[in-house]
Protein backbone atom coordinates (compact mmCIF):
# COMPACT_ATOMS: atom_id res chain seq x y z
CA UNK A 1 0.00 0.00 0.00
CA UNK A 2 1.43 3.39 -0.96
CA UNK A 3 1.59 6.26 1.52
CA UNK A 4 -0.81 9.14 0.95
CA UNK A 5 1.04 11.99 -0.70
CA UNK A 6 0.40 15.44 -2.08
CA UNK A 7 2.83 16.36 -4.83
CA UNK A 8 2.95 19.53 -6.94
CA UNK A 9 5.01 19.88 -10.12
CA UNK A 10 6.13 23.44 -10.73
CA UNK A 11 8.03 25.37 -13.38
CA UNK A 12 7.67 27.86 -16.20
CA UNK A 13 5.91 26.93 -19.44
CA UNK A 14 7.50 24.46 -21.84
CA UNK A 15 9.69 22.50 -19.42
CA UNK A 16 7.80 19.20 -19.41
CA UNK A 17 5.63 19.47 -16.29
CA UNK A 18 2.56 17.86 -17.82
CA UNK A 19 4.65 15.09 -19.35
CA UNK A 20 6.13 14.31 -15.94
CA UNK A 21 2.69 14.38 -14.31
CA UNK A 22 1.35 11.95 -16.93
CA UNK A 23 4.29 9.60 -16.35
CA UNK A 24 3.85 9.78 -12.58
CA UNK A 25 0.15 9.00 -12.94
CA UNK A 26 1.11 5.68 -14.53
CA UNK A 27 3.58 4.94 -11.75
CA UNK A 28 1.22 6.10 -8.97
CA UNK A 29 -2.18 4.81 -10.13
CA UNK A 30 -3.89 5.60 -6.81
CA UNK A 31 -3.08 9.29 -7.17
CA UNK A 32 -5.53 11.73 -8.71
CA UNK A 33 -4.17 14.23 -11.21
CA UNK A 34 -5.25 17.86 -10.79
CA UNK A 35 -4.85 19.48 -14.18
CA UNK A 36 -3.33 22.95 -14.34
CA UNK A 37 -5.81 25.77 -13.91
CA UNK A 38 -5.26 27.21 -17.38
CA UNK A 39 -6.66 24.05 -18.99
CA UNK A 40 -9.44 23.62 -16.43
CA UNK A 41 -10.69 27.16 -17.05
CA UNK A 42 -10.15 26.91 -20.81
CA UNK A 43 -12.21 23.70 -20.91
CA UNK A 44 -14.93 25.51 -18.94
CA UNK A 45 -15.13 28.14 -21.68
CA UNK A 46 -12.85 30.90 -20.38
CA UNK A 47 -11.10 32.63 -23.28
CA UNK A 48 -7.57 33.65 -22.31
CA UNK A 49 -5.50 36.34 -24.00
CA UNK A 50 -2.32 35.18 -25.72
CA UNK A 51 -0.25 35.35 -23.60
CA UNK A 52 -2.53 35.65 -20.58
CA UNK A 53 -2.98 39.14 -19.14
CA UNK A 54 -1.96 40.19 -15.64
CA UNK A 55 -5.57 39.84 -14.46
CA UNK A 56 -5.71 36.37 -15.99
CA UNK A 57 -2.51 35.35 -14.17
CA UNK A 58 -4.17 36.56 -10.96
CA UNK A 59 -7.24 34.46 -11.79
CA UNK A 60 -5.02 31.44 -12.46
CA UNK A 61 -3.21 32.00 -9.15
CA UNK A 62 -6.50 32.08 -7.22
CA UNK A 63 -7.85 29.01 -9.01
CA UNK A 64 -4.63 27.08 -8.38
CA UNK A 65 -4.63 28.14 -4.72
CA UNK A 66 -8.22 26.94 -4.33
CA UNK A 67 -7.32 23.55 -5.85
CA UNK A 68 -4.34 23.18 -3.53
CA UNK A 69 -6.33 24.16 -0.45
CA UNK A 70 -8.67 21.19 -0.89
CA UNK A 71 -7.50 18.60 1.58
CA UNK A 72 -7.65 15.55 -0.66
CA UNK A 73 -4.81 13.04 -0.41
CA UNK A 74 -2.99 11.05 -3.11
CA UNK A 75 -2.87 13.99 -5.48
CA UNK A 76 -0.42 15.18 -8.11
CA UNK A 77 -0.92 18.84 -9.03
CA UNK A 78 0.19 19.98 -12.48
CA UNK A 79 1.40 23.43 -11.33
CA UNK A 80 0.99 25.29 -8.06
CA UNK A 81 0.12 28.89 -7.08
CA UNK A 82 3.81 29.84 -6.96
CA UNK A 83 4.02 29.36 -10.73
CA UNK A 84 1.57 32.18 -11.32
CA UNK A 85 3.30 34.43 -8.79
CA UNK A 86 6.39 33.83 -10.91
CA UNK A 87 4.58 35.21 -13.96
CA UNK A 88 3.39 38.27 -12.03
CA UNK A 89 6.93 38.98 -10.82
CA UNK A 90 8.41 38.38 -14.28
CA UNK A 91 5.90 40.81 -15.80
CA UNK A 92 6.83 43.38 -13.12
CA UNK A 93 3.21 43.36 -11.99
CA UNK A 94 3.61 41.96 -8.51
CA UNK A 95 2.92 45.43 -7.07
CA UNK A 96 -0.61 45.20 -8.49
CA UNK A 97 -1.08 42.07 -6.38
CA UNK A 98 -1.43 42.36 -2.59
CA UNK A 99 1.24 39.76 -1.78
CA UNK A 100 1.29 40.62 1.94
CA UNK A 101 -2.41 39.81 2.20
CA UNK A 102 -1.95 36.45 0.48
CA UNK A 103 1.23 35.27 2.24
CA UNK A 104 -0.40 33.34 5.13
CA UNK A 105 -2.82 31.61 2.73
CA UNK A 106 -0.01 30.72 0.33
CA UNK A 107 2.15 29.35 3.17
CA UNK A 108 -0.69 27.14 4.44
CA UNK A 109 -1.51 25.85 0.96
CA UNK A 110 2.11 25.11 0.02
CA UNK A 111 2.65 23.66 3.50
CA UNK A 112 -0.03 21.06 2.75
CA UNK A 113 2.30 19.46 0.19
CA UNK A 114 4.62 16.57 0.88
CA UNK A 115 6.77 17.30 -2.15
CA UNK A 116 7.22 20.26 -4.48
CA UNK A 117 8.97 19.20 -7.69
CA UNK A 118 10.64 22.09 -9.49
CA UNK A 119 11.51 21.63 -13.17
CA UNK A 120 13.93 24.35 -14.29
CA UNK A 121 14.79 25.42 -17.81
CA UNK A 122 17.87 23.44 -18.88
CA UNK A 123 19.70 23.22 -22.22
CA UNK A 124 19.26 19.43 -22.26
CA UNK A 125 15.50 19.64 -21.80
CA UNK A 126 15.29 22.41 -24.39
CA UNK A 127 16.96 20.11 -26.91
CA UNK A 128 14.26 17.45 -26.37
CA UNK A 129 11.12 19.47 -25.74
CA UNK A 130 9.47 21.51 -28.51
CA UNK A 131 10.43 25.18 -28.37
CA UNK A 132 8.05 27.08 -26.11
CA UNK A 133 6.50 30.40 -27.03
CA UNK A 134 7.50 33.64 -25.34
CA UNK A 135 11.11 32.66 -24.60
CA UNK A 136 11.97 35.90 -22.76
CA UNK A 137 8.98 35.50 -20.44
CA UNK A 138 9.79 31.82 -19.97
CA UNK A 139 13.36 32.61 -18.95
CA UNK A 140 12.29 35.42 -16.60
CA UNK A 141 9.69 33.20 -14.90
CA UNK A 142 12.28 30.44 -14.49
CA UNK A 143 14.64 32.89 -12.75
CA UNK A 144 11.89 34.11 -10.43
CA UNK A 145 10.72 30.58 -9.58
CA UNK A 146 14.27 29.62 -8.65
CA UNK A 147 14.18 32.45 -6.09
CA UNK A 148 10.66 31.73 -4.84
CA UNK A 149 11.04 27.95 -4.61
CA UNK A 150 14.71 26.98 -4.37
CA UNK A 151 15.84 30.01 -2.35
CA UNK A 152 12.46 30.22 -0.55
CA UNK A 153 12.62 34.01 -0.88
CA UNK A 154 9.28 34.57 0.87
CA UNK A 155 9.24 31.57 3.20
CA UNK A 156 6.36 29.96 1.31
CA UNK A 157 7.97 26.52 1.14
CA UNK A 158 8.95 26.15 4.80
CA UNK A 159 9.44 22.47 5.62
CA UNK A 160 8.06 21.15 2.33
CA UNK A 161 10.52 18.86 0.56
CA UNK A 162 11.77 20.41 -2.68
CA UNK A 163 13.10 18.26 -5.51
CA UNK A 164 15.04 20.29 -8.09
CA UNK A 165 14.87 18.17 -11.25
CA UNK A 166 18.10 19.20 -12.93
CA UNK A 167 19.49 16.39 -15.05
CA UNK A 168 18.41 14.03 -17.79
CA UNK A 169 14.78 14.38 -18.87
CA UNK A 170 14.39 10.61 -19.21
CA UNK A 171 15.19 10.10 -15.51
CA UNK A 172 12.81 12.70 -14.07
CA UNK A 173 10.03 10.29 -13.08
CA UNK A 174 12.54 7.86 -11.63
CA UNK A 175 14.06 10.62 -9.50
CA UNK A 176 10.62 11.49 -8.13
CA UNK A 177 9.87 7.82 -7.46
CA UNK A 178 13.22 7.44 -5.67
CA UNK A 179 12.31 10.35 -3.42
CA UNK A 180 9.02 8.76 -2.37
CA UNK A 181 9.09 6.89 0.93
CA UNK A 182 8.89 3.12 0.80
CA UNK A 183 5.59 1.51 1.63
Amino acid sequence: MERTLRIAVSGTHGVGKSTLVETLSLRLPHHQIVEESYYVLDDAGYEFSTPPSVDEFKLLFRHELKALRRRQQNVIFDRCPLDYLGYLFALSEIDSFDLDRWQPTIRRAIGSLDLLVFIPVTPEADALIPRAAYQDLRSAVDDVLREIILDDRFGFCGDVAILDLVGPVHSRAERVMNWLPSA
